[in-house]
């Protein structure tokens, strides 16, 4: 691996390791890491599915806060994401007639959101699964990225893990539901951000994004607070204050 890709993963596992030291919010976690992934392997699109006690995959994050990526996970179950969770090994396809085959239902929206190929791997520790990431792209992926990616997906099981034992009482699937409604609560926070400042869904998710670091502030939190405080925007765009503190 180029020395440069070496020196990018170690900053992707350190950043990692930076983010469950602290705070831990498990939707800003898996953002991250599905940003971090589709840079450092080059590809347009990423996203994360959390297995639930159905089995079925349920999206909680996606590289960029792609919104269509989003969807598309939300509406299908069945997919390369699927057959990852079930097989608990990677899943990879071949091309457009390849997944018309395998995944009629979801074909059609696959073909809409522009990316021939689908490269996903289980987030597994030994005989545990608990989800998959999932990459989109357009050229077959090397068999040493795969291997990044599963490295990726396995680091981020063992935090997600560390965390479950850590959060005593709290099982993966109350996990799954917290993240799911920060995520309802971040999109929701996204349109009123546009709304507010006149700005595009992707400027506005930078902006709370960036603002929630340099507050040092759970993304959750914030998205709540821009929300329910009758202030709103002004969060975003006024100075940290130097003594406030950390969100919980």
């Amino acid at each position: 691996m180029p020395v440069d890709r070496e020196r990018e993963l170690v900053g992707v596992f350190l950043s990692a390791a930076d983010t469950l030291i602290g705070d831990f919010d498990l939707i800003d976690f898996l953002m991250s890491l599905a940003d971090q992934t589709a840079a450092l392997l080059r590809v347009p699109k990423a996203g994360i599915v959390l297995k639930s006690d159905d089995s079925k995959p349920l999206p909680v994050a996606a590289a960029s806060d792609d919104t269509e990526l989003f969807d598309l996970l939300s509406r299908h179950h069945q997919g390369p994401w699927r057959d990852c969770l079930q097989a608990e090994q990677p899943v990879m396809t071949a091309g457009w007639e390849d997944m018309e085959r395998r995944w009629p239902a979801a074909a059609g929206d696959l073909r809409a959101l522009g990316h021939s190929r689908v490269t996903a791997v289980p987030m597994r520790l030994r005989q545990e699964t608990i989800g998959g990431l999932c990459l989109f792209h357009d050229r077959p992926i090397a068999a040493r990225d795969v291997h990044v990616a599963q490295s990726l997906a396995n680091m981020a099981t063992i935090g997600l893990l560390q965390q479950r034992a850590i959060s005593t009482g709290v099982s993966l699937n109350g996990q799954l539901h917290r993240a799911l409604e920060s995520h309802r609560q971040i999109q929701q926070a996204k349109g009123f951000i546009s709304a507010r400042l006149s700005i595009g869904p992707e400027a506005a998710f930078r902006l709370l994004h960036d603002t929630s670091r340099r507050r040092q502030q759970l993304l959750s939190v914030l998205a709540q607070q821009v929300l329910t405080d009758p202030r709103g925007t002004d969060l975003l765009l006024k100075a940290p204050d130097s003594n406030s503190t950390p969100g919980p």
